[in-house]
């Protein structure tokens, strides 16, 4: 064991394992087949795909080809100046938890591409907005959620980012396919389903920082959305992935995932699946809902996932938060409540003034129910699709 500590190896007793910095690990492994140089010992290699990821994962440069392109695209971060935690604007900075800090340092350090998966509470909106403060230079910024989410990212960003953008009107959330980006606005606002209708004007534009929440919508390979989104965070510089939802017991559902984030490395799901995926012959093909070598893919997500659950930060969060969470308004109704107030008369005696203006009132307050119905089915169907 000797040698073993001539390349900087270590024993952890608890364990009952050695470890060597994987810097030295190609130069041991020959030393020990040359000294031990026969049968009777067995030393292997580790394998080809989690070779090559702990061979590339620190590089600051690296060249793939986009999902469905034959050309390749080069990300190069090896001349970028650091960024600094405390550089935030001053209203988030003395806002945020010291979880939510270590967090946003987490993205900095890759580069700001990194999978956000703290359990739901924690807190991962304000933490992606923090990253996205410190990068202004590759604004504008692109955030894909579920439709029902879109008018809490607006607020979100308006109320934690109020000392650095220009007015309300920075933000635009793209309402139909038929809108434009217009031009000027430091964030776009989407949905996964506008997505796949509005392909061209999104990759006319070529989002540089582009956030995906609840990013498990992207674990089925075949579906058109991911078919068209994969290659659009591909290309980004920055790319925040936000999802609460544990995926490591169907590894086949986190492929799409790593391989946006680390496209020159996860390239090839069959080669993926051989090794995670536990294929089985099934009696319509291969089957790859299974997994394998679940602890070796566990380490290759920590490296580029940070996940806190709940229980683990309980005692820096407050006893109890309330969320207001807005919601799509049917326009034709608000239209309807406005025509209403609008027409709402004063009579010359206060009994009949009084009678008249409630019915207003109450009639104007039962449409503003019927109004939220499309907004909070939208709302309850995400909460059911990502079992909360």
């Amino acid at each position: 064991m000797n040698l073993i500590k001539e390349f900087q190896g270590y024993y952890d007793r608890d364990l009952k394992i050695w470890f060597v910095p994987f810097s030295n690990y190609l130069k041991l492994h020959e030393s020990l087949m040359h000294v031990i140089g026969n049968d009777s010992i067995r030393i292997s290699l580790i394998e080809n795909l989690p070779l090559e990821f702990l061979s590339n994962i620190e590089k600051k440069k690296f060249n793939f080809k986009p999902e469905g392109t034959k050309k390749f695209l080069t990300l190069d971060y090896s001349e970028e100046k650091e960024k600094f935690i405390y550089d935030i604007p001053p209203y988030m900075f003395l806002n945020l938890y010291s979880f939510q800090k270590k967090g946003i340092e987490f993205g900095l350090n890759k580069n700001c591409r990194f999978l956000l998966a703290d359990e739901m509470g924690v807190g991962k909106t304000i933490q992606a907005i923090g990253c996205t403060s410190l990068y202004q230079e590759d604004w504008p910024v692109l955030i894909i959620c579920p439709s029902s989410l879109k008018y809490n990212w607006r607020e979100e960003i308006l109320t934690w980012l109020r000392d650095i953008l220009k007015s309300k009107e920075s933000v635009q959330v793209i309402k139909k396919s038929q809108d434009d980006f217009k031009r000027g606005k430091s964030f776009y606002i989407i949905s996964y389903d506008l997505c796949m209708r509005m392909k061209e004007k999104l990759e006319e534009i070529n989002f540089n920082f582009i956030i995906a929440d609840e990013a498990h919508y992207l674990k089925s390979r075949d579906a058109k959305r991911t078919k068209i989104i994969v290659p659009l965070m591909q290309k980004s510089k920055r790319l925040i992935l936000i999802s609460g939802t544990p995926i490591v017991a169907r590894p086949s559902e986190c492929f799409n995932l790593l391989r946006s984030l680390r496209p020159d490395i996860f390239n090839k799901f069959l080669t993926f699946a051989e090794r995670y995926c536990n294929p089985k012959n099934g009696p319509f093909g291969k089957d790859y809902t299974g997994s394998s070598n679940v602890k070796e893919l566990n380490f290759i997500l920590k490296s580029l996932m940070i996940r806190r659950l709940k229980k683990e930060v309980l005692s820096e969060l407050p006893p109890k938060k309330r969320q207001k969470v807005p919601v799509n308004t049917d326009q034709k109704i608000i239209k309807q409540i406005k025509i209403i107030l609008s027409n709402v008369k004063i009579p010359d005696e206060a009994d009949d003034a009084e009678n008249s203006i409630d019915s207003a009132f109450s009639k104007a307050y039962a449409l503003t129910g019927q109004a939220k119905i499309n907004g909070i089915e939208e709302y309850v169907d995400y909460l059911i699709e990502s079992k909360i």
